[in-house]
């Protein structure tokens, strides 16, 4: 196959003209601002982006009320505006919107066009007698899809920074580890992900314990801290960490309800985190290798543990990451003895670094599960084909949580009975609930992130395994199903799994639209720049201060 057709570059003055592709999946108030001027005004610079794609909001079972956003996450000019997730929460869904049943079949429909798309602007392209470059439809739909995205640009890592030079890598490598800050600090996309989440809630699932209530805060201010514990489920290569490990470093400021700023003293916690992520194959396909050698350079020295220095110069801070293989050393998060391996690993390093007698103090403040697998990706029902996954990691969260602790969670859909069930399980045993879909998803994707706060724990007798085995197969489990009929949590629910899949069918509208327009520019030998590998006017520096991005970790 010869080389990849380089396509027309729109200049940046034409960047407004290239955003037609992308209209249908923001506003139009959203597209100015994602089109404006750089300004030299920092607020002006943080109020102008957009860190999600949909608003959202808590939801409690102990608050009868319209909930809206908490007070510990606002979200201020730091990320999303806050009026607007106000105003669209409170907007009643019109009962002559389109179904679920709807909106999903006129998705699948568009989605079996796609590749059709793709193929005829790959065919005009090689079969243009001017060019003698070639391409692949896959190229084609790959391209579009970046550039349907207007937020694609903030991906932009270490990793594909690096990919794109092959001669002297390892050089490249250990000169931008040092030097590189931002989003390009960081090894994958993953990363900047947990990242845009922790922003938009307020930076909550990286806050120390410390700060998470009052009497918790009166306890610190007479006691040493406690440890930061945080387990990565299904994360290799390690991005999520990667991210975790570098806001314990570089801690977020927080905004109170008064608007006071507020440091989150990290700095003198240390910070442990674990890893388990499957190895080599199983039935949903192949396993991704730990890049810790990235971790290891750029945020911890040879023995896993990086001491930083205050002004004084005394060491104040402990980093430890090590990944846990499991029971049977694949770390399928499907063998249940892998996760009791996992939790045992855990209590035992808590335990010799700690010298604590007693081994059942709970576990993680924080536990992150991004579990998927590529057959699943371009699926027509990847709720159900991922609820093995999805419960799996969620039996291990309950299990390796500690109480008042907080985890996220990604997953596909709330359609299925079976997922609704678990979701209305996790709404009785926590003390808030919400979904988010950051800008960092791409949004022709179905991807969305639970996020659960306040865990209240769970009984002696409950038994993990059973629970599991239970939600995998559908049955209720536990603690009494709540009223699945008008509770905050099915109105939740119903509207954001609604407002996924229309942002799904523009997108995807979009895709179609731009390959249809790029192949007739080519076959008509038109030069006028309505299509290429364009760069989107985002103010990236601005989504770096408003994300807290900017610290560079040194070692």
């Amino acid at each position: 196959m010869g080389r990849r057709r380089k396509h027309k570059k729109i200049p940046k003055e034409k960047d407004v003209v290239a955003m037609k592709y992308v209209t249908n999946t923001i506003d139009k108030q959203q597209l100015s601002s994602l089109c404006a001027e750089s300004t030299t005004e920092e607020e002006q610079q943080l109020s102008s982006i957009q860190s999600n794609w949909l608003p959202f909001k808590w939801v409690s079972r102990n608050d009868d009320n319209d909930n809206s956003i908490d007070s510990n996450t606002n979200t201020s000019s730091h990320d999303v505006n806050g009026d607007s997730v106000s105003k669209a929460d409170n907007t009643d869904i019109s009962s002559n919107q389109p179904s679920h049943n709807s909106l999903l079949s006129e998705l699948n429909d568009i989605k079996q066009q796609l590749m059709p798309a793709a193929k005829s602007c790959a065919d005009a392209i090689n079969d243009n007698s001017y060019s003698n470059h070639t391409t692949t439809p896959e190229y084609e739909f790959r391209q579009a899809r970046s550039i349907c995205n207007p937020y694609e640009s903030l991906g932009l890592t270490y990793s594909k920074n690096e990919s794109k030079k092959k001669k002297n890598r390892k050089r490249k490598y250990n000169n931008l580890q040092h030097s590189s800050s931002g989003f390009s600090q960081f090894i994958n996309r993953s990363a900047i992900k947990l990242a845009n989440i922790d922003a938009l809630l307020g930076f909550i699932l990286t806050l120390p314990p410390s700060l998470h209530n009052e009497e918790k805060q009166q306890q610190q201010r007479d006691e040493q801290p406690d440890n930061f514990v945080f387990v990565d489920l299904c994360g290799a290569p390690g991005g999520f960490s990667e991210y975790i490990l570098y806001r314990h470093v570089h801690p977020a400021t927080h905004i109170q309800d008064n608007d006071e700023k507020q440091h989150s003293d990290n700095s003198r916690i240390p910070c442990y985190g674990f890893g388990m992520s499957l190895l080599g194959t199983n039935d949903d396909g192949k396993g991704a290798q730990w890049k810790l050698e990235h971790l290891k350079q750029y945020h911890l020295n040879s023995n896993n543990t990086l001491n930083t220095k205050n002004s004084s110069g005394a060491s104040h801070q402990k980093l430890h990451y090590q990944v846990c293989n499991g029971a049977d050393g694949t770390g399928s998060i499907y063998n249940w003895d892998n996760v009791l391996q996992l939790q045992k690993e855990i209590t035992t390093t808590l335990y010799t670094d700690r010298g604590d007698i007693n081994n059942n103090k709970p576990l993680a403040n924080l536990v992150v599960a991004d579990g998927g697998f590529d057959s699943q990706r371009n699926s027509n029902n990847q709720e159900s084909i991922a609820h093995k996954i999805v419960v799996s990691q969620t039996a291990a969260v309950l299990t390796l949580l500690a109480p008042r602790g907080t985890f996220a969670l990604k997953m596909f859909g709330f359609k299925d009975e079976a997922t609704r069930k678990m979701l209305h399980y996790l709404y009785g045993c926590f003390d808030q609930l919400t979904f988010v879909k950051p800008v960092l998803s791409r949004p022709a994707s179905a991807e969305r992130y639970l996020v659960c706060r306040g865990y209240t724990g769970q009984t002696s007798e409950w038994n993990g395994l059973k629970w599991r085995d239970q939600m995998i197969a559908g049955d209720a489990a536990g603690r009494e199903a709540v009223d699945d009929k008008d509770t905050q949590l099915e109105e939740l629910m119903n509207k954001f799994d609604k407002e996924i899949l229309k942002l799904n069918i523009n997108t995807c509208q979009s895709i179609i639209n731009y390959l249809h327009e790029k192949r007739d520019a080519v076959m008509t030998n038109d030069d006028s720049p309505t299509y290429g590998n364009q760069e989107h006017s985002l103010n990236l520096k601005a989504y770096e201060e408003a994300w807290q991005l900017n610290s560079r970790t040194n070692t």
